[in-house]
């Protein structure tokens, strides 16, 4: 059934609407209002757990991966480094390190990232059925 732009009423086919008599009125159909986002600390605090907040944090974890990856190369690098200069160290390892750490911390920074898009395809997935469900029980 149609509705009136002017008054809202919903009224039957035909050229004018009994409620407000308006006359050749253009009609729409009125639709559901979707919920708004909450904020990241209104969903943290949602008790009935209908807002989920992984894609809000999802963002924060891949650059503290990031961080924590290159923090790691770091690490690895100037470890080597101190062993090298020991004496009886290897400067071959170090040199090693200088190549393949990097190459593993980019090839970690990969891995987590398609970690957490897998994570984040299942909540799009969950948000694509909920539309299906709402659009079929209408």
């Amino acid at each position: 059934m149609p509705f009136c732009k002017k008054c809202g009423e919903e009224y039957p086919e035909g050229a004018f609407c009994p409620s407000c008599s308006q006359e050749n009125i253009e009609t729409e159909k009125l639709t559901t209002p979707q919920p708004l986002d909450k904020n990241f600390f209104g969903s943290l605090f949602d008790w009935e757990m209908k807002e989920m907040i992984t894609p809000k944090v999802i963002k924060v974890l891949f650059i503290l991966g990031i961080v924590g990856i290159g923090l790691m190369v770091l690490a690895a690098i100037f470890t080597s480094f101190g062993a090298a200069t020991q004496p009886f160290g290897s400067w071959g390892s170090f040199f090693l390190t200088l190549i393949f750490a990097p190459l593993g911390g980019l090839i970690g920074v990969i891995l987590y990232r398609v970690y957490l898009e897998i994570i984040l395809l299942l909540f799009y997935i969950y948000d694509e059925l909920r539309d299906i469900k709402s659009g079929l029980s209408r």
